[in-house]
């Protein structure tokens, strides 16, 4: 920085330069919230991939940091570091990121690092964990909920394993179209399953098969008997919807799942109790169990304006008594799994 040669320090708030270098002191410290710009650059006439240059919002400062040993772990360091800052401050205000949930900021793994770290009990009690560590867990349990559209609270149980999904407890062959080999994805409040195999270009980089199951809306799991060195489990929802994944991993593995997948589907038993007076309130629960009575309809449901002022459209008015009966079979014979068709 400046053609000086010191040290770089990076801690979960700020970034501090620090030289000495005959008898001459230099200090610079940048709060990782004002950060507006960070870029790759080279030094040396373009010739070394060894630069970094950091631009901040409201001095409009330009810093240069050159002749870095570990350039690219750096710049993804600090990038994932302004990010989070940024997730605090607009927290703090009041606001919430784009997609960031709503709920209690005590549920955040962040200002649960934040306040394990500030807290002098816990610093002397326990050991914290290093940042670098700690830092690699949420990315991964951000990349999580990116992905799988999952809310930002969620974090990994366990990591991934290798499973094949089929529809219904029949056994299948790898070639019949209806299994889906892939992985396997367990987080705090949900399951979710993504096949390995990618649809047609230009959509190459979607999967085949991919769905994602609220732990609570899941009412049995049963083991099925596919052989002495295999694991498959039944995974019953709500709707009487069957869902079989194939577990291809090693059997100590299988355990550690499915006592994991146990312990948390009973944290999930007071939401499983308010599911059904939730569904109430959804007028296509209505139209979905209306022959089967599996929710009580007897009362008009809460469901919004559009309960109180209507629909548009009349089904008997127009007499499409057929389509809608039509839709209803179509809901309750297929599984609620998104496929590269578009269908569900």
């Amino acid at each position: 920085m400046n053609g000086r040669q010191g040290w770089l320090y990076i801690s979960e708030n700020y970034l501090g330069f620090y030289s000495f270098l005959l008898g001459v002191e230099k200090k610079q410290l940048v709060e990782l919230k004002d950060i507006k710009d960070i870029t790759k650059e080279n030094s040396k006439r373009n010739m070394f991939a060894d630069s970094l240059k950091i631009v901040t919002k409201e001095k409009e400062e330009t810093h240069m940091f050159s002749n870095m040993f570990r350039r690219d772990e750096v710049y993804d360091l600090l990038v994932q570091l302004a990010g989070q800052a940024m997730l605090r401050v607009l927290r703090n205000a009041g606001g919430d990121a784009p997609g960031h949930s709503t709920s209690d900021p005590s549920n955040s793994p962040i200002s649960e690092r934040d306040r394990s770290i500030r807290s002098p009990e816990s610093t002397s009690s326990g050991f914290v964990s290093p940042l670098k560590h700690d830092l690699a867990a949420q990315k991964r349990n951000m990349d999580l909920c990116l992905h799988f559209k999952l809310p930002l609270t969620e974090k990994l149980v366990m990591n991934e394993i290798n499973v094949g999904y089929t529809s219904g407890s029949v056994p299948t062959s790898v070639l019949e179209n209806n299994y889906y080999p892939g992985h396997l994805y367990l987080s705090e409040s949900f399951l979710s399953f993504e096949s390995i195999n990618r649809q047609v270009p230009p959509q190459q980089h979607l999967p085949l098969c991919s769905l994602v199951l609220p732990l609570y809306t899941i009412k049995r799991v049963e083991r099925l008997s596919s052989g002495s060195y295999a694991t498959s489990l039944s995974i019953t929802t709500w709707h009487k919807m069957e869902h079989v994944f194939h577990l291809h991993v090693h059997k100590t593995i299988c355990e550690q799942f499915c006592g994991a997948l146990g312990k948390q589907l009973s944290h999930h038993r007071v939401n499983m109790k308010k599911l059904r007076p939730f569904l109430e309130t959804c007028e296509s629960e209505n139209m979905l169990n209306a022959e089967h009575n599996l929710v009580d309809v007897s009362t008009e449901p809460m469901g919004g304006l559009g309960v109180q002022f209507g629909y548009p459209g009349d089904a008997r008015k127009a007499k499409d008594k057929s389509k809608m009966k039509l839709w209803r079979k179509y809901f309750q014979g297929n599984e609620v799994v998104r496929l590269a068709n578009g269908g569900f």
